[in-house]
Order: structure tokens, then C-alpha cells, then sequence
């Protein structure tokens, strides 16, 4: 393969393989450019199944566009072998940097907000991933996360709460996926798979990114998959207590066995990691703080994992951005004594002369002297 050409490209060295596929690095003879080409391994070349998988994933990974996702440049064919032109990335595959040490968990945060994000606009074209790895997410150079290979994706159509058609080549009996990050659904034949699946992988792969450690190991495959369909993994902060409870608890509901305890969408799982990833960024709260949110005394607050107060505001808010206080009355009354037409007129001074009428006007409080009209009242006179 090295030294080949293959249409338009001339192959300069190999990058690496996966299951299906040799990728290499190439160098574009039409433009100025490097490229990464992924063509499908020798032994798999007169495979059916392999080549319309092969084919399968060309056609999918090249309908997403999203930053977070590898771009598909080309669809190419030389003879009868298929070949995909991708960007060409720098860096390392996160399998490669969990290798080295458990991250912090503001790389964490960054990492899952990116992969959740792929994983959105790859649910929302109705294409499940299916092998979400540590070795399938790359992080470039400047941080950036892509996610890789869709070699064992697969479109559905959601035709109501309960029912999916699905278009999959896979053979019969197959489970696809590396198992260590498989859905326990993903075992059972006659379970219904879909996006969550996708969403369990990603919690295996920041549990093993914050610890080291995969959610389950085992000595053979039977075991592990036992495992997974039937026990929960090791609390992540004992594992890892430089993780925050908030964090924690996302990761344990990504890995609940029951696809509706988890998320439920990527999105709402980028929600939910997208806040305290801007807080560490900014420096905001400390490293294994969640972030917290003042609410007025005596109201019930809804709250995520991380205590965030998700009710909506029904009051305007006032300057600053706080709630707009409430005028008290005395208030109210100055402002109206400011907006009338007459200035407001003192209450005279002193005593009634001996002898002068009492005059309409508000009731005397005071007790009659002797001789005098109890029934007459002190002349009002104004505010």
C-alpha cells in the first residue's frame, strides 16, 4: 500500500488499523493538501458484509457535518476497492492519553461536552455510532475532540415510542461494538436498541478517563458481558475522589443497565456538562465544586445533577440581573403625592381661637372641653 497511488492520492505511510479498515496518510496530487485515506483490509476484500459496511459508513459519516466529527472529504473507488478520504488530523486517540494518567475534570468536562455534542447531530440524522471508544475519539493538537470511525453505525427511523425500523447488515447473533462499552441491551436479542446505547459507551469512556479504570473487567468474554447486564460498577469517586459528586452522579446515570434511567438525549447530557466545563474554564468555583445557584427562600427549585436551579423565571428581572423587588406601599403613596396636581399642604399649627366654629373636616380625637360643640370637626386642610 505504501507508494501506491490510488486515483488521484499517493500513499506516504500507515497511521494505524482498525477492525475493518488500514488507514494512511496521503498526499492529494490535484491540490495542496494531506489527506487520510481508510481503505478496507486485505482479508476482508471479497467480504460482502464488510464491503457494504464499508460502503455504509462512507455514506453516513459523510451526510454528518459537525467540528466534533471527522470530515469525509471524498467516496472514492479503485477498481472494485472502495476507498474514504478523511481529514487528515494531529494528535493522539484518547485511548492513548487515558493510558498515561486518569484526566482532571476539567478535561473531562471538555472532552464529554464535545463527544456529546457529535453524538447529538449523529442522533438527530438518526444514525447510531454504536462503537464509542476511547480508541474511536481523537483529540487534536488544539484540544479539539473528533469522533472517529462509523464503521458500525446504524440508521433508524423512529416510527413511535416503541417501534424502530433499522437498516443493519450486521450478521445474525451478532452484538456489534467492543465490549467493555457495550449497553447490556446491546446482548439481548430481542431488546430494542437505540441512541442510548450510544450514550452508556460515552459514560464507560469518562469512567475510565477519570479513573483508569473500565466500568467492568473480567477474565473472559461470558463473564463480562454477566457483568454488565447484571451488576453496577464501583462507586467512580472511590475510584477517583478528585471527581466531584455532580460529576459522578452524571457518569453513574450514563451507566444505569435500564436505557430509561439514563439520558435521554445527547443533548440533554451536553446540557448538563456544558455549564461547570465554562465555569472551570473561567475559573469561576473550585476544581470538584459543582456549580451552585442562589433561589429565592421558600421557593422550590428543579435541579439537575449539579444543583442548578432549571426553573424558568416568571418575574422580570431587575437591574444586575437579580429579581425585580416588589414596591411596598409607603412607596407607592410618595409617588403619587408627587404626581398630583397640588403640592401637598402642611396641617396648620397651633390652637383653634377661643370661641371659632368648628368647621366639616375629620373627626377630633380628642375629648371635648366642657361648654363647647362636640359635634363640630377641625377644618381639613390637605396632606
Amino acid at each position: 500500500m505504501i507508494g501506491r497511488r490510488l486515483s488521484h492520492f499517493y500513499v506516504l505511510r500507515s497511521l494505524g488499523s482498525g477492525g475493518m479498515g488500514v488507514v494512511c496518510e496521503a498526499q492529494d496530487l490535484r491540490l495542496p493538501r494531506s489527506v487520510a485515506i481508510k481503505v478496507l483490509k486485505p482479508a476482508l476484500a471479497r467480504d460482502t458484509d464488510a464491503m457494504r459496511r464499508f460502503r455504509r459508513e462512507a455514506r453516513l459519516a459523510a451526510s454528518l457535518n459537525h467540528p466534533n466529527i471527522c470530515t469525509i472529504l471524498e467516496v472514492e473507488d479503485e477498481g472494485a476497492q472502495p476507498f474514504i478520504v478523511m481529514e487528515l488530523l494531529q494528535g493522539r486517540t484518547l485511548k492513548t492519553l487515558i493510558g498515561q494518567r486518569p484526566l482532571a475534570e476539567a478535561e473531562l468536562l471538555g472532552i464529554g461536552v464535545q463527544i456529546a455534542a457529535a453524538l447529538g447531530t449523529a442522533h438527530d440524522h438518526g444514525i447510531m455510532h454504536r462503537d464509542v471508544t476511547p480508541g474511536n475519539v481523537f483529540m487534536t493538537v488544539d484540544g479539539r475532540i473528533k469522533v472517529l470511525d462509523f464503521g458500525l453505525a446504524k440508521q433508524y427511523r423512529s416510527l413511535d415510542d416503541d417501534t424502530l425500523l433499522t437498516d443493519d447488515v450486521t450478521r445474525t447473533g451478532e452484538a456489534p461494538g467492543t465490549v467493555h462499552y457495550m449497553a447490556p441491551e446491546q446482548f439481548d436479542t430481542d431488546a430494542t436498541v437505540d441512541h442510548r446505547c450510544d450514550l452508556y459507551s460515552l459514560g464507560a469512556v469518562l469512567y475510565q478517563a477519570a479513573s483508569g479504570s473500565r466500568p467492568f473487567d473480567a477474565a473472559t468474554r461470558n463473564e463480562l458481558v454477566s457483568a454488565i447486564r447484571e451488576q453496577a460498577p464501583t462507586p467512580l469517586r472511590q475510584l477517583a475522589p478528585h471527581v466531584s459528586p455532580g460529576l459522578a452522579v452524571v457518569v453513574e446515570r450514563l451507566l444505569e443497565q435500564a436505557p430509561a434511567l439514563r439520558y435521554q438525549s445527547a443533548w440533554n447530557l451536553h446540557a448538563d456538562l456544558e455549564e461547570p466545563s465554562k465555569r472551570s474554564a473561567g475559573g469561576g468555583r473550585g476544581e470538584g465544586q459543582g456549580p451552585q445557584h442562589s433561589r429565592r427562600p421558600g421557593r422550590p427549585a428543579v435541579s439537575n445533577a449539579w444543583g442548578t436551579n432549571t426553573r424558568q423565571r416568571t418575574v422580570p428581572a431587575g437591574p444586575g440581573g437579580g429579581r425585580r423587588p416588589r414596591p411596598c406601599r409607603a412607596r407607592l403613596r410618595q409617588g403619587a403625592a408627587r404626581n398630583h396636581d397640588a403640592a401637598p399642604v402642611r396641617r396648620a399649627v397651633g390652637r383653634r381661637p377661643a370661641g371659632a366654629a368648628r368647621g366639616p373636616g375629620r373627626r377630633s380625637h380628642r375629648a371635648a372641653a366642657p361648654g363647647t360643640d362636640a359635634g363640630h370637626r377641625e377644618p381639613f386642610q390637605g396632606r
